[in-house]
């Protein structure tokens, strides 16, 4: 018996958030505004194989990809250009070219999961019993800027862990 699965999610996200905020390096106020733009990504494919052995025993494998992606580019304007803007209305045409580096932030994550395992599953009347090993190799990536600080981060882990499922079946 094989059985595949695929499932994808997608989200996008934009908040606009307005503030007046004074810097102690700056003698004047500075009305600033942050647009937050996020994009995040999930896919995910699984893959299930069951083979006969015995009477009412079976032995399983079973494969899980993963994909996530998120990214965050959280973006301040400076508003000092734009003396006639109103906190409280729309923003001014052109704000976009007046960016602040050093009070924005972008952050880009990647995560690539796989979860393999194989196991043993007895079905018997009163019980069933599920034993074996399930192994997940990981791979995640971040990509950070903030300012004129950059750093890309790369991280690798191996995980390992021993399945075990004992299930009574009550009489009907």
């Amino acid at each position: 018996m094989v059985t595949t699965t695929m499932t994808s999610i997608h989200s996008l996200k934009r908040v606009t958030t307005r503030f007046r905020a004074y810097w102690e390096a700056i003698p004047y106020y500075t009305v600033t505004s942050m647009s937050q733009l996020l994009h995040n990504y999930n896919y995910s494919a699984q893959l299930t194989y069951s083979e006969p052995i015995a009477r009412a025993t079976f032995l399983q494998f079973r494969y899980q990809f993963q994909y996530k992606y998120s990214e965050s580019d959280k973006t301040t304007f400076d508003m000092l250009s734009y003396p006639d803007w109103d906190i409280n209305g729309p923003l001014p045409p052109g704000y976009e070219t007046h960016p602040v580096d050093s009070l924005g932030k972008y952050a880009e994550y990647r995560y690539y999961n796989h979860d393999a395992s194989v196991s043993l599953r007895f079905i018997r009347e009163k019980y069933q019993l599920s034993a074996g090993m399930s192994f997940q190799p990981q791979h995640s990536t971040l990509s950070y800027k903030r300012g004129d600080y950059m750093i890309d981060t790369t991280r690798n882990v191996f995980n390992f862990a021993r399945i075990l499922i004992f299930v009574i079946v009550s009489p009907k």
